[in-house]
C-alpha cells in the first residue's frame, strides 16, 4: 500500500521517551538509541496491516488507508531499539494494554517498569517461542526469519497503533473507566500474547492471539480490503463481533486463515 505524495499525512501523537528513577519517578530524557533496521517486506506487512485497521475504525475510506501507511511508513523508517518503552503500559503500571505477557511477576511500581519490558522483549525473540495449537509451520518459519530487530519493530508498531487509537478514544469519548476504551480498541486491533494464559478458558475466543500469527492475519485483512469494492461487510462484521481476536479465531475455524 504506497502513499500518495499529494495527500496530507496523519500525525501520530509524539511520545518523549522517559525512565523512572527510584520512587520519585524523577522523569529525565533518555540518550538517543541507535535505528532498528527493518527489511522492506517487514515494514510493508506492518504498515498495510494497521493502515487498513485504522482506516477501518475511521470508517474504511482508503484514503485514511494510505495516510495511516504512511506514517506508519515514516515511524517504523526512524524507529528507535528502545522506542517500545515509551508507551503500552497501563496506568495502574501492571501490564500492556496490547500485549498480555504472563512470564514474570507483574511490576509493582514503575522502577522495574524497564525490566519487564525487557523480559517481553527477551520472550518476543526467544528462539524457544512455544508453537500454539493455533500456529502452522509457516507462522513458525515465518517468525523464526525475522532478526531481533524485526521483531522489534513489529511489536513496536502495534504498540504505537494501540495506544494511538487508545488516546483518541479516550480523548474523545470521556468514558467513565480505562477497561471501556480497551475493549472498544480490542474491536479493531489484535491482542498478543499468551493463547494458553490461565486467566482464559480455552473457548474465550477474544483470548490473546500468539505474535507469530501477525503475517496471516495481515494476508486475510489486507487481502479482502483490495478484493472487496467496498469494506462495508467487513467493518460490520468486525463491530457485530466486537472484539478482533474473537473475529480472527472464528475466521480461522472457517478455514479462511
Amino acid at each position: 500500500m504506497n502513499k500518495d505524495n499529494n495527500q496530507e499525512t496523519v500525525e501520530t501523537p509524539k511520545i518523549r521517551m522517559t525512565y523512572y528513577k527510584g520512587k520519585d519517578e524523577e522523569e529525565k530524557e533518555r540518550e538517543p538509541s541507535r535505528t532498528l533496521v527493518v527489511s522492506d517486506k517487514v515494514n510493508s506487512i506492518s504498515r498495510s496491516l494497521y493502515g487498513v485497521l485504522m482506516a477501518l475504525e475511521s470508517g474504511g475510506q482508503e484514503e485514511n488507508a494510505n495516510q495511516f501507511a504512511g506514517n506508519i511508513d515514516n515511524f517504523i523508517n526512524n524507529m528507535q531499539s528502545d522506542r517500545f518503552k515509551s508507551w503500552g503500559v497501563s496506568t495502574s503500571g501492571k501490564r500492556l494494554k496490547c500485549y498480555e505477557f504472563d512470564g514474570p511477576d507483574d511490576p509493582k511500581d514503575k522502577w522495574d517498569m524497564d525490566e519487564w519490558l525487557e523480559k517481553i522483549k527477551s520472550d518476543l525473540c526467544s528462539a524457544e517461542r512455544i508453537k500454539y495449537s493455533e500456529m502452522i509451520d509457516s507462522d513458525v518459519e515465518w517468525w523464526n526469519g525475522l532478526t531481533e530487530d524485526e521483531k522489534l519493530a513489529v511489536f513496536t508498531v502495534d504498540l504505537e497503533v494501540w495506544n494511538t487509537m487508545f488516546v483518541e478514544y479516550k480523548d474523545k469519548n470521556r468514558p467513565e473507566y480505562n477497561y471501556q476504551t480497551t475493549d472498544y480498541v480490542k474491536t479493531w486491533l489484535p491482542c498478543f500474547g499468551n493463547p494458553d494464559n490461565p486467566n482464559y478458558q480455552p473457548e474465550n475466543l477474544f483470548r490473546p492471539l500468539p505474535i507469530e500469527l501477525v503475517n496471516a492475519v495481515c494476508i486475510y485483512i489486507v487481502g479482502r480490503w483490495f478484493d472487496e469494492e467496498d469494506n462495508t461487510d467487513l467493518i460490520r462484521e468486525i463491530r457485530g463481533v466486537g472484539n478482533f481476536n474473537t473475529f480472527i479465531r472464528e475466521e480461522m475455524e472457517k478455514g479462511k486463515l
